[in-house]
């Protein structure tokens, strides 16, 4: 099957990841691929997600859709991610087709990382702290106890240009450091992202095994040096404060991403914080 003949069905493609992952899968030949925003499919609708999944006939699901952290955000509203989970995976069931899934997870999964270094890997235990993570715990255990279905579950870092603590920096012009060691972050490029989830589909064409993998540069990127490069590229001074460290503070979070390469032969491209830092001054500037 060839990416002419391949159907690809995409959900949340109106927002920041799904949009650049439709973009993206279309500019690499894809001809067959069905990008459905939230006005388009009511995901907490089961029948209509299953009707729509009929009349689609896709090959491969990309889940792209969900509750995010943001400010008004209540802990149950987190609780609608399992709801569009679950109502995809009883679609794929009663289309009475194989259809592969491709998951989008997050490293928020793993809570503290047990190692000093702050490095992940995909066979830690799990630890989410927030209901946000919490749900995309439960997302990925429903998905993975479908064993008819091939699924890839891609555990995303921060993105650049949707990252919490750039984000804020750009926005108020202030940084508030906790502890004495800068906090460290691992921060992954739309780009190198669109990337994995193209090489994960051209994967599922090929093969019928499933698997779970981070997606990150395996680097951390510090918030002193953050803050520093954002004043060199926009001008701006930016007013820190510091504040002790908090109890369920997370010091390193950063991917492990050898995984990525061996079963993908995928490799991040953009893993300079320069390119990070600049990619998320044009995703600001753009909402601005």
């Amino acid at each position: 099957m060839n990416e002419q003949n391949i159907s690809i069905l995409i959900t949340g493609a109106d927002g920041f990841v799904g949009q650049h992952v439709a973009a993206c899968l279309l500019a690499q030949g894809f001809a067959n691929v069905t990008a459905l925003a939230r006005d388009d499919l009511n995901l907490a609708d089961m029948d209509g997600v299953a009707a729509r999944v009929l009349v689609t006939q896709p090959d491969i699901i990309i889940d792209c859709a969900g509750i995010t952290p943001h400010q008004n955000a209540q802990p149950d509203d987190y609780n609608l991610n399992i709801q569009f989970t679950n109502n995809i995976i009883n679609a794929i069931h009663e289309s009475g087709r194989d259809i592969g899934l491709i998951y989008m997870s997050s490293v928020s999964v793993y809570g503290a990382p047990t190692r000093a270094s702050g490095v992940v890997f995909e066979d830690d235990e799990l630890n989410p702290q927030n209901p946000y993570a919490q749900s995309k715990v439960v997302c990925e255990r429903l998905i993975q106890n479908q064993g008819a279905i091939q699924s890839i579950i891609m555990r995303i870092a921060n993105i650049a240009g949707k990252d919490a603590f750039i984000n804020h920096v750009l926005r108020n012009g202030t940084a508030n450091l906790r502890g004495d060691i800068p906090f460290e972050r691992d921060i992954v490029h739309m780009d190198d992202i669109c990337t994995m989830v193209e090489q994960s589909v051209r994967f599922m064409i090929d093969t019928q095994s499933s698997h779970i993998i981070n997606c990150g540069t395996g680097h951390g990127f510090g918030f002193d040096a953050i803050i520093a490069e954002i004043e060199r590229q926009t001008g701006m001074s930016i007013a820190v404060t510091n504040e002790p460290l908090m109890p369920n503070d997370i010091i390193r979070l950063i991917c492990d991403r050898q995984r990525a390469a061996d079963i993908l032969n995928w490799h991040p491209t953009h893993t300079k914080l320069d390119e990070i830092i600049a990619t998320a001054i044009q995703y600001h500037e753009q909402i601005s």
